[in-house]
């Protein structure tokens, strides 16, 4: 009973979550923190959490998500075998996190501003 209890435990441990993204030189932020830069590993388990994660290219290029972990399989069995404490401490990010940037060309970037452009009513004379 104590190998599968200290094999549980073990697995528990072990396992990252990878955060990617479209641009190798963006930071990655997990709650505020910078984690890397244009990939990421995060500790896949741990209690109920809902992760902001924040990439930002500079420039503008800035996207932020929220993740959560979830209950999941593992679990539910490793809440089992440790007398109910992974219920509580075993919840689950996704293995891999993609949050893609958007491109550098946006729509506010457009010459064809419609506040630069000449008004209707003067174009007419």
């Amino acid at each position: 009973m104590r190998a599968v209890l200290l094999a549980c435990l073990l697995a528990a441990a072990c396992g990252t979550t990878t955060i990617r993204t479209n641009d190798a030189s963006a930071r990655i932020y997990v709650d505020g923190r910078l984690v890397g830069q244009g990939r990421a590993e995060i500790t896949r388990r741990g209690v109920p959490h809902t992760a902001t994660i924040a990439v930002d290219a500079g420039g503008g290029r800035r996207t932020v998500v929220q993740v959560g972990r979830r209950f999941t399989a593992t679990t539910l069995v490793v809440g089992l075998v440790t007398a109910y404490v992974g219920l509580i401490t075993m919840w689950e990010t996704p293995e891999e996190i993609y949050v893609p940037l958007p491109d550098g060309d946006s729509a506010w970037d457009e010459a064809a501003d419609v506040w630069m452009q000449t008004p209707a009513w003067a174009a007419k004379r």
